[in-house]
């Protein structure tokens, strides 16, 4: 029993409404070639619905765009001697009025189910391209080691949280020492004020961390007022001062002092100035 000819495929895949097929038969070896988007696989994936009585497959190969013709396929089988006998898939099923012909389909289903690689060409595809398993039970297997390497994988990011922060720091070696330290050895008391000390210098420092916070919260600083003065007349005040000699300056120091001591003292002479602080530093040396 073989597949004759296809005589109609209405709104599966680039077939949105084939009927003219009658006249076109299937020999015992028929290439059938064309372009991209031609029906190649189209017609791989019904012969396989067919085969594996799974009308999921078609369903899933609806016309694009959508039309609302019914899905529909019709062809004959043959056994060489008795003529042909129809087959049909309408109402989302095969019609079973005949003996299925021995065939197997290797399209792009058989590829998905029994080579894991699969169609994608992506990392993993590229690290094992050349070691591929055919057949569903070793699918299933690699299927299984798949999930459990995710799992593996998940339970490695877990673990890196909950190593504590002193431990990543550590090398190998370091951990290892560690763990085969002898505690009976170490002197519980020291430990613990040790861990106090260093929790007093942890929580200074987290205070002192917070100064640069504080201080850039404070109020913006206030704008304040100063009273400007005319560079011109700071100029002319210090020409004044540099155009005075030296004896000019002593004696405007003396005319300065004399007041300060007439005001103070009650003298109004200015001979006695003199002799009066010559008696005071006297007295300021004995």
């Amino acid at each position: 029993m073989q597949i004759r000819r296809i005589k109609q495929v209405k709104n599966i895949g680039t077939f949105s409404n084939f009927e003219n097929g009658a006249s076109i038969g299937f020999e015992k070896i028929t290439f059938i070639y064309g372009l991209n988007t031609y029906g190649k696989t189209t017609l791989s994936d019904i012969f396989y619905s067919y085969k594996t009585d799974d009308s999921s497959i078609i369903q899933k190969r609806k016309t694009i765009p959508e039309i609302t013709t019914e899905q529909k396929v019709s062809m004959t089988l043959s056994d060489g001697e008795n003529g042909e006998s129809d087959v049909a898939y309408s109402g989302e099923s095969w019609s079973q009025n005949c003996t299925k012909p021995e065939m197997d389909v290797f399209g792009t289903d058989f590829i998905h189910k029994n080579v894991f690689t699969g169609l994608s060409i992506e990392r993993q595809n590229k690290e094992n391209f050349t070691n591929f398993i055919l057949g569903d039970q070793g699918v299933q297997l690699a299927e299984s080691i798949k999930d459990k390497k995710k799992t593996l994988g998940d339970k490695k990011r877990e673990l890196k949280d909950k190593i504590p922060k002193f431990v990543k720091i550590a090398t190998t070696q370091e951990i290892e020492d560690f763990i085969q330290k002898d505690i009976s050895k170490f002197n519980l008391e020291e430990i613990n004020q040790k861990i106090a000390s260093a929790r007093v210098l942890v929580q200074k420092e987290e205070e002192r961390l917070k100064e640069p916070s504080r201080i850039i919260n404070l109020p913006e600083p206030q704008n304040f007022t100063y009273q400007r003065s005319n560079i011109g007349d700071s100029l002319q005040k210090l020409n004044e001062i540099l155009r005075k000699n030296h004896e000019g300056i002593k004696e405007e120091s003396i005319t300065k002092l004399n007041e300060h001591v007439q005001k103070n003292f009650g003298i109004k002479d200015n001979w006695q100035v003199p002799r009066i602080l010559d008696r005071h530093y006297a007295k300021l040396h004995n």
